[in-house]
């Protein structure tokens, strides 16, 4: 894998733990030694089973299925260490008494990515006094194109060097809380419901008659495209859509399919849905499954 050059003046967070190996932990773990950020020697990472941390050990972190050992190691940073609480929300509620034992005594960052799990209920069962962050990641990191909102009770000593890191491989907004669960819906999900509409679109121009690589490609670059043009230019989506619908041309033959199934009701409804969902586990309602 190419990466740059370690960026010297962000290695400041000397050692990274993650407790918990799933998707999230690895899309952000590939983010940062992708883009040269951290070392794969300063990260471990604490997953249940031996094998189902082998994807990290293959990067060149360490690996553990005891989580005491991991804060152990990262402990010896200090103040420069960072924990990412990556478990399920259920599970993190589940064993609060274990948490508890683990961090209560870290002095470095603690990076929650935790859905639904407030900073009131990370204090409830860490401790009070705890340099802790709650985030909403999206996995778009591990390319270096991630949304990692978060926000803190108190913008604490060190934060800033946790901050500038980052934000190397996301849009790293500061937001006030309440504002958490919306933006998890609207990208920590929402990242999902583009994916959606990527398959969408090439499935469209597969069933015209084009070859499903070239139209994932194309369906894409199209939404990449689009994504920049409204970022760099800060014209509002529906005035750019409007200079594509020419008169009696194919894009407003288009639209108005879309309008006519309801397309914007229906991605409206889905960031709602997420959203709602995030108070929901805030509240401890979790569904036994």
């Amino acid at each position: 894998m190419e990466k740059s050059s370690p960026d010297k003046s962000l290695r400041k967070v000397t050692k990274m733990g993650f407790l918990g190996g799933g998707n999230m932990a690895y899309a952000i773990v590939i983010g940062l030694i992708k883009h040269g950020k951290v070392e794969p020697s300063s990260i471990i990472v604490s997953t249940r089973t031996n094998s189902s941390g082998e994807k990290f050990a293959q990067l060149g972190c360490s690996t553990t299925t005891k989580n005491a050992d991991l804060v152990k190691e990262v402990k010896g940073s200090g103040s420069d260490g960072a924990i990412f609480l990556c478990v399920k929300p259920a599970q993190f509620i589940e064993s609060r008494s274990n948490f508890r034992a683990l961090l209560s005594c870290f002095d470095g960052h603690i990076v929650s990515v935790m859905a639904g799990i407030t900073l009131e209920a990370l204090e409830d069962v860490l401790g009070k006094g705890l340099n802790i962050v709650r985030t909403i990641p999206n996995t778009a990191v591990q390319v270096g194109a991630g949304v990692w909102a978060c926000t803190v009770r108190n913008n604490y000593s060190g934060f800033e060097k946790l901050q500038n890191l980052l934000s190397t491989i996301s849009f790293f907004p500061v937001v006030e809380e309440r504002l958490i669960d919306i933006i998890s819906g609207l990208s920590g999900s929402g990242i999902a419901f583009v994916y959606t509409a990527i398959q969408a679109l090439s499935d469209g121009a597969v069933k015209m008659g084009l070859d499903r690589t070239l139209a994932t490609q194309i369906a894409a670059a199209t939404v990449i495209g689009a994504g920049k043009t409204v970022k760099e230019t800060e014209t509002h989506p529906y005035v750019l859509r409007d200079k594509v619908c020419s008169p009696g041309g194919t894009t407003i033959y288009g639209i108005h399919a879309l309008d006519k199934a309801g397309f914007n009701g229906i991605i409206v409804d889905a960031v709602e849905a997420s959203t709602l969902r995030c108070k929901v586990i805030a509240q401890g309602k979790q569904e036994k499954k």
